[in-house]
């Protein structure tokens, strides 16, 4: 071969290498994109797993043993600590690791799911250059990439969040491209390297989530005797070691877990003893089977083509290579016991080892499609069209399918109903149930999967602060033990206020007064996701008055750009500005031209009746007020006084107006900038306290 061949070749090669760049970068931009829409994960309720693996990973980073160790899925808690020393090493913020993790959970989340895009993206562009210049072949290469778009669940765990799917379907993508190598590649000479390179694959997959141990059935049939088998178990057991030290103490734990999984016929080791409930099995076996179409085709379509094999062997003829019959047996073989692992905790997401193996298929479909003789004049475009065809189709679907996963069509809602929560803790203890959408349920769920070893620094951090679990039907603290709410009052925290989903409000409203605990019949706050409760534990004290509050964080309008209709209690809200907010996103900004800000509807007091107006403002403080006026009229009746705030920063203005009037009276409560600069007001509250009269 001349000097100009090899030239030539290299710069072919290298150009496909460029072109592989392709699917990758997509993949780390739209996992970006989903992660920018989720804003928070603890909005949804959305949590699970994300907080466990956050506080897993920060055990590991201070050496701590982990709580979590079911999955096991120790590697991404390895990644996730090393992620968490890298940032705290080049940027310091607060005392400690720990507490500034605590502290803010959703930043480090975000480092960690932008961490975890980057990781898979880098994975899938190194398992496509591998393939490339193992076998010689761009399509295969371009198969291997593709395959995490068949399944809109890979997108968005495996890419989007730090969960222990990510580290899954990097163990399964390498499988994959070892077992492809191996089809290229392999002779009995290698094949002992072969057996080595899938042990320590399958270790780690393993030590990633006990759902690639189907997986572990294709190297095994297709090695070629029993003493590569033996050396691939071994490397595999000494891999899964490796890969799991920080929680080799926990072995006996994990294994009982593993063993409930097969004893008994629910759902995680629940029900009772049996290996299936015979009742619900097939059922939810031919739901996993249609969960996702694209899968079960290419399953069928191997155990079509497989039992074809079969029986044309039978009749003493022979259409495929050995290795090539061996590979697809195995493969469909894994697949089968895959479909049957899944059925038994039917979940659509636990698919993924077996949606990425797939590519095994697809790659065999190629390889033998254009091996058929009647096709030589056409073979060399034939792997490119069906692989185009393949990547035009999933790709489109699979990031459709992510898009249902989640919605950030509530996200300001989740925010709106915590702002509301937090104006109106000055006087209260808080109570937040679990599960359900607030940053203390988040953090109650994480510290639950690290066997509360964080207990007392969340007290520290959020005092006066407990936790409705649901599940048990009790008020517990950080650690779950339960507490009296009546006995954490005291002369500044007088009430009670619960945050709960609608859709339990009733029920948790009756258990609360069996258990002695009065709630107002009407709500707080209430949007339409979410309700705050406020509660006495004495009846008497909450007999006579009734109190509610409107809120708005000026998060209404997030994101878009048509004008929404103001939050509930309000006539209008003013115009919103991104630029600047004391909390969520955006706030209100007023001028010379547009002076008003949270401008609420028509109050009626009663004689004695009494408001409470809060709001953070930015700018010329002096200029900026909270205006009582009555309705009609717009005389003012009240305005709040200048705080000692600076004009550079956020200052917290407060007013407090009572009817003292003998007759009812009609208000209107906003915020007003009387000066010539620009200002801005965020997270607007009015606390009203009616009387009861006889």
């Amino acid at each position: 071969m001349t000097d100009n061949h090899i030239k030539t070749g290299k710069t072919y090669r290298g150009f496909n290498a460029l072109l592989l760049l392709a699917i990758p970068v997509l993949l780390f931009l739209t996992s970006l994109n989903t992660i920018k829409e989720r804003e928070k994960v603890w909005y949804g309720a959305g949590y699970d797993p994300e907080y466990a693996y956050l506080f897993n990973s920060l055990n590991v980073a201070t050496f701590r043993l982990v709580g979590h160790f079911d999955h096991p899925g120790t590697p991404m808690q390895i990644y996730g600590a090393l992620v968490l020393q890298g940032s705290w090493l080049f940027n310091h913020q607060g005392e400690s690791l720990t507490k500034d993790v605590l502290s803010n959970p959703e930043a480090y989340l975000r480092l960690l799911n932008v961490a975890t895009a980057l990781l898979a993206a880098i994975a899938v562009f190194f398992a496509g250059i591998f393939i490339l210049f193992r076998t010689g072949n761009f399509w295969y290469a371009l198969i291997l990439q593709v395959i995490p778009f068949i399944s809109g669940f890979i997108l968005y765990n495996a890419f989007a969040r730090i969960t222990q799917e990510a580290m899954l379907m990097i163990s399964s993508m390498a499988l994959a491209a070892a077992l492809a190598d191996w089809f290229v590649n392999s002779t009995s000479e290698k094949e002992a390297g072969y057996a080595k390179a899938f042990g320590i694959i399958g270790g780690f997959g393993m030590a990633s989530k006990i759902l690639f141990a189907p997986l572990l059935i294709i190297p095994f049939l297709i090695l070629s005797n029993f003493k590569l088998r033996k050396k691939y178990l071994l490397f595999t057991a000494a891999s899964f070691v490796i890969f799991t030290l920080p929680v080799i103490t926990l072995y006996p734990n994990m294994a009982w877990w593993v063993i409930k999984l097969f004893i008994y016929t629910g759902q995680y080791g629940a029900g009772p003893i049996g290996l299936v409930d015979t009742l619900s099995y097939p059922q939810n076996l031919w739901w996993t089977l249609m969960a996702n179409p694209k899968l079960a085709i290419l399953f069928a379509g191997g155990l079509l083509w497989i039992t074809m094999l079969i029986i044309i062997r039978k009749s003493g003829k022979t259409l495929v290579q050995n290795k090539t019959f061996r590979l697809l047996a195995a493969t469909v073989a894994a697949l089968a016991f895959g479909y049957l692992i899944v059925a038994k905790q039917p979940k659509e997401s636990y698919l993924l080892p077996y949606e990425m193996i797939a590519s095994v298929l697809i790659v065999l479909v190629i390889y033998q499609v254009g091996n058929f003789g009647f096709l030589q004049r056409v073979r060399t475009w034939i792997p490119a069209l069906l692989t185009l065809v393949f990547a035009g189709f999933v790709i489109p679907s699979g990031l459709a399918a992510k898009k249902k996963i989640y919605s950030p069509d509530k996200n300001h809602l989740w925010e709106t109903s915590r702002l509301a929560a937090e104006s109106a803790s000055q006087n209260s203890i808080q109570i937040f149930a679990h599960p359900a959408s607030s940053p203390e349920a988040a953090l109650f769920f994480g510290n639950a999967y690290s066997h509360w070893r964080y207990t007392g620094i969340l007290k520290r951090l959020y005092p006066d602060t407990y936790i409705f679990n649901i599940a048990e039907n009790k008020i517990v603290d950080w650690d779950n033990s339960p507490i009296n709410p009546a006995e954490k009052l005291t002369s500044d925290k007088s009430r009670i206020l619960f945050q709960v989903p609608m859709e339990i409000s009733q029920t948790i409203h009756r258990e609360l007064n069996i258990a002695g605990i009065y709630v107002q019949e009407e709500s707080f706050f209430e949007d339409e996701k979410q309700m705050i409760l406020i509660a006495y534990p004495e009846k008497g004290q909450s007999q006579g008055k009734v109190q509610s509050l409107i809120f708005s964080s000026a998060e209404t309008e997030r994101g878009l750009v048509k004008q929404q209709p103001a939050a509930i209690g309000f006539a209008s809200l003013g115009h919103i500005d991104f630029s600047k907010s004391m909390n969520g996103y955006s706030s209100v900004i007023t001028d010379k031209e547009n002076p008003y800000a949270f401008t609420t509807k028509s109050v009626t007091l009663q004689p004695g009746d009494e408001i409470l107006a809060r709001v953070h403002a930015f700018g010329t403080q002096s200029t900026l007020k909270i205006i009582v006026s009555e309705s009609g009229t717009n005389e003012v009746l009240l305005q709040s006084l200048t705080p000692a705030g600076k004009d550079d920063r956020w200052s917290a203005h407060n007013l407090t107006f009572v009817n003292a009037a003998d007759s009812t009276m009609n208000i209107f409560v906003y915020c007003l900038n009387h000066g010539n600069s620009p200002g801005w007001f965020d997270d607007f509250s009015l606390e009203t306290t009616n009387s009861i009269r006889p």
